[in-house]
């Protein structure tokens, strides 16, 4: 689930689409961010207890097909 949080500006700077801030808080699951491929700017919550996601973050590819909170 997308939570509206990216860094398309500039790599590894995230910001908040609501109000542009940088973020300061982060919730990231294991390994991430990863930048797979080079091209994983969105930020999703992801669950997947089995290898240690538990409604942690994860970088997804933009654009992306994830339901937006």
């Amino acid at each position: 689930m997308y939570i509206g949080l990216n860094d398309l500006v500039t790599e590894g700077t995230f910001h908040w689409i609501a109000n542009g801030k940088q973020a300061t808080y982060f919730n990231w699951g294991p390994t991430q961010p990863n930048n797979r491929g080079g091209n994983e700017n969105c930020v999703a919550m992801r669950v997947d207890q089995v290898i240690g996601f538990n409604y942690s973050w994860t970088d997804v590819k933009f654009p992306f097909s994830y339901k937006v909170i």
